[in-house]
């Protein structure tokens, strides 16, 4: 599988492996976006750390902010928390905060999933 969705108490955990597409992030979020428990989320973790490569246009990037965007406004209060530790995750937020001008959620990228998860303690005061 190359991504893993794994629902939290309050988010959700996306583990994405091996060569990530455009297409798998797509459906991740609307794996979430048609889901009853995406009103309650607080947060979303993109753990990019097991992806070796990224086949990732920037048409697709779009898709996924556009999908967020409205995704948004009816979830005003999600925080996104990358996980990224190569320059291609980080590559990869900076596409989506470029695309993502109308989005309401804060986004960050962080070097390890310890610290994604204190700087959404942070935010929400969500103890592990």
């Amino acid at each position: 599988m190359p991504y893993e969705s794994i629902w939290e108490k309050k988010g959700i955990h996306w583990k994405y492996s091996g060569t990530l597409t455009g297409e798998e992030l797509l459906q991740s979020n609307m794996d979430i976006y048609g889901d009853p428990r995406f009103d309650s989320l607080r947060y979303q973790i993109v753990d990019l750390l097991g992806v070796e490569s990224f086949d990732v246009s920037a048409e697709s990037m779009e898709e996924v902010t556009l999908m967020d965007v409205g995704a948004s406004t009816t979830n005003p209060r999600l925080v996104v928390a990358v996980v990224a530790t190569d320059t291609q995750g980080q590559r990869l937020e900076e596409l989506y905060d470029t695309v993502a001008g109308g989005a309401a959620w804060e986004a960050e990228v962080f070097e390890s999933l310890e610290e994604a998860r204190v700087w959404i303690t942070s935010k929400h005061g969500i103890a592990w």
